[in-house]
């Protein structure tokens, strides 16, 4: 027997860190289209111009990395690589810290083992985590299977994260819902 769970301090808890984590994702977002804006006029021409990073003065320091600018500006477009990147890292961290701390202290609060928790949101999630960590972003059959996250996938491509599919995972953090599998405990 399932017995829905609608209130709780730390599902409440879960929520308000994935909306810090969203923040900040959005923020870092804003700023990579300024850079791109920013060095786009400073694009040479020269597909090698490089950009260093690093401490210190340029003739002193060291440099930390190095890209072409012509790659530095396409990845920091919108929905470009590196909000894909950025998306994917949220999504491994929300996860983490679902599975590893917030699940469990919901557990200590309702007195009933982690395990007998489930998510439907939180199930998709864990095959998005899945592909990312374990199958280089590939998608694989088990998106069929998703119940609450209707991105646009398909088998065997690559998962590019958008800005767009982040808020909706978001949309749905902020109303998810947990339940209680009474039948595992």
């Amino acid at each position: 027997m399932l017995g829905i769970m609608k209130t709780s301090s730390s599902l409440a808890d879960f929520q308000n860190r994935c909306q810090e984590l969203f923040t900040c994702f959005t923020f870092a977002a804003l700023g990579l289209k300024q850079i791109a804006e920013g060095f786009r006029p400073r694009l040479t021409g020269d597909p090698n111009q490089k950009l260093y990073i690093g401490s210190g003065h340029p003739d002193e320091g060291l440099a930390h990395s190095q890209m072409k600018m012509p790659v530095i500006v396409a990845h920091s477009e919108k929905n470009g690589a590196f909000t894909d990147i950025l998306a994917k890292a949220l999504i491994v961290l929300m996860y983490a810290e679902w599975d590893e701390m917030f699940r469990h202290n919901m557990a200590r609060e309702l007195d009933v083992k982690a395990g007998v928790l489930k998510s439907d949101l939180m199930g998709d999630l864990r095959h998005v985590r899945h592909w990312v960590v374990h199958n280089k972003s590939r998608v694989d059959a088990k998106y069929k299977s998703m119940k609450i996250l209707t991105w646009p996938l398909a088998e065997g491509e690559v998962l590019n994260i958008s800005e767009e599919m982040l808020a909706n995972l978001m949309d749905h953090i902020n109303g998810m819902m947990v339940r209680v599998d009474d039948a595992q405990q």
